[in-house]
Parts: structure tokens; sequence; C-alpha cells
């Protein structure tokens, strides 16, 4: 199996939120395989509201287990399985008895990234539109990604990182996030903003294409230094019209991981809000996607 976690290790290690489903292996896997890409270890982290389960009462011989260690157990399971295809990435196991989400959203501060699944059963509640992982991108200290249960990282090995830039938040932590990711792996990098605007405030065609072009220049200029630090990387600028989750979500097709932003001041406490692109995005799209805390330039 992988090497236990160096107790003396400084490095914070990249959370992954486990149910013991099945649904969720995915997305354990997405989290080895960037333990294995970035040196980083990897602790399996189980929340869990229940203590103590019991037979039902009509039972004739009633008993009761503690399901803290039976989590226990489960991760282990977990993490023999992950280990043999990545053995050299250091893991650990924790198991916290909390709310899905207060607890995930507690360990994100010791985490270098939290890794969780789209959707979940058991001890981490059945992740839908509202419930756990779209709060916790809403909350977490650090980059979250949310790995669809079905995604078969093999199938998509060697498609480009998309990264969804909003030109009135600060690029830097995406493009550091995504820049590094697409080095690593040898993969081309696409940098997109989409951009929209009433009907009634286009004249004509010409105006679309100068906007576009102009907001292409933008973009490059944000991605300009990045490229200087990465030139291995194969970089390119994109601006779109359209609405804004359906550009990301057209481009997304094509694409191994989604990098978008979030605002970190003023967010609601359940998370992305309910008017929110990331949510909608996240709803819909069919990929990993990985939400990195922002800042507001203005």
């Amino acid at each position: 199996m992988s090497k236990p976690l160096d107790s003396t290790s400084t490095q914070k290690p990249i959370v992954a939120g486990v149910d013991g489903s099945t649904n969720n292996l995915p997305a354990t896997m997405w989290a080895f395989a960037e333990g294995a890409r970035s040196g980083l270890p990897v602790k399996l982290l189980t929340v869990t509201e229940q203590t103590e389960i019991r037979t039902p009462g009509f039972a004739k011989e009633p008993t009761s287990f503690n399901y803290v260690d039976y989590a226990y157990g489960s991760l282990e399971q977990v993490a023999t399985r992950a280990g043999r295809e990545y053995p050299d990435v250091e893991v650990s196991t924790d198991v916290i008895v909390d709310d899905a989400l207060g607890g995930l959203v507690d360990k994100s501060s010791e985490a270098s990234m939290v890794v969780v699944g789209k959707r979940g059963i058991g001890a981490i509640e059945r992740m839908t539109l509202g419930s756990v992982s779209i709060a916790l991108s809403g909350r977490s200290a650090v980059p979250t990604v949310v790995v669809p249960d079905d995604w078969d990282a093999d199938v998509h090995r060697g498609q480009s990182i998309l990264v969804g830039l909003d030109l009135h938040h600060d690029a830097d932590p995406l493009l550091e996030f995504a820049f590094t990711r697409a080095q690593e792996l040898g993969v081309p990098l696409v940098v997109l903003h989409v951009w929209d605007t009433h009907p009634a405030i286009v004249p004509g065609h010409e105006d679309l294409t100068r906007w576009s072009d102009e907001a292409r220049a933008v973009v490059e200029s944000k991605i300009a230094p990045w490229k200087a630090k990465f030139p291995e990387v194969d970089a390119l600028a994109m601006a779109v019209h359209a609405r804004t989750a359906d550009g990301l979500l057209d481009e997304a097709a094509a694409a191994q991981l989604l990098v978008l932003g979030r605002h970190t001041r003023g967010h609601s406490p359940a998370g992305l809000g309910l008017r929110s692109v990331t949510r909608t995005v996240m709803h819909y799209g069919n990929l990993p996607i990985a939400v990195v805390p922002t800042v507001a330039t203005d």
C-alpha cells in the first residue's frame, strides 16, 4: 500500500473526503494522482455524525458498534487500493465526528487542497445541488476539486486544462494553479473569458468581433507573465460572447480539468449563491472542477 505519512512532515496534505461508497472512488484516485504529481501527502478523511449504530429494535439479540472504528477500517481499505497504483504517495487517515460540511471546512485550513466527489452517500450526505460539495467549494480556505462519480482519468489523459477567467477578480491564484498542473502533466492550457451583454447595446456583428478581440487582448496581458514563467506550457488565450455558464461548459467538453475562481469576501454561509456561475457549471459539468479562492480587484 502507500507509504504511511511521516509525522514530522511539514507539508500540508491533500485532503480527500471519503464516504466509503464506490461512487467516491474517482475523487480519491484523483487526489492520489495529484499527490503523485506534486509530491504532497494525501490524507483520507471521513466525517461522520454517527458514533454508534444499533441493530433494529425488533432484533432478538440487539447489538451496536462504533462507527468511527468501522470508518477507520474502511479508510485503510481505500488507502490500500489506491496505494497499489500510487505506491510512493504518503498517506494518512482520519475520522472526525462533525457534520459533513463543518468538518471538511475546518480541515481545509490544514490542507493544501480538498478533493471530494460530486455526490456521496453514507457518512457524507448525498451531495446534490446546494449540498456539501457546493457549500464546501464556496467556503473552503484552499482550492477545492469536485470530481464526478463516473470520471475515468485514463480516458481524458492528455486533454487540456481550462481556466475560466473573470477579469474583475485576481487571476494569479487560478493561473498559478493551472499553469503548474499543465506543465507537469504536459498538456495544453486554455484561458477563457466569457463575456455577455444586453442585445440592446450591440449595434452589429462588427461590435461583437471588436469587443471579443479587446477581451482576448486583456486575457493575453493577464497570462503573459505566466507564459514567461512556464515557457513549456502551450497556453492559449480565448474570449467568447455567450452566457457565461454556457460558454464555459461548451469549452469544458474537451478538457480534463476546469479551474474557476471564487470570491473570498461576502460569501454565503451555504457556500456558492443560487445565481453563482460556478455553482451552475458545477451542477451541469461532467469533469473535475477546481474552485480556487480569489479576491475582487474592484
